[in-house]
């Protein structure tokens, strides 16, 4: 599972996920610790994803779930079936 320890390299890695995640896809990964979850919404809501939940762990880090509800490829897929019509 990928650890996320800054929130520089958070808002990259979700970035990063944005551009593969498939529409509908979620994915689970770490924060090395709490003060990051209040970068997490902003980053997520920049690039159509949807923080989903966060769980605390007993070495202070958090396990978080996003989904790709409204990111890129969830565009693509309406405009594709837009076009179509």
């Amino acid at each position: 599972m990928q650890t996320v320890s800054s929130k520089g390299n958070l808002v990259k890695y979700v970035l990063k996920l944005s551009k593969t995640m498939e529409c509908g896809e979620s994915v689970e990964f770490r924060l090395s610790n709490a003060a990051l979850l209040s970068a997490l919404p902003p980053a997520t809501m920049k690039y159509g994803l949807s923080f989903i939940d966060a769980v605390g762990n007993p070495d202070g880090s958090v396990t978080v779930k996003i989904e790709n509800r409204f990111g890129r490829k969830c565009v693509e897929g309406k405009n594709v079936k837009e076009r179509r019509s």
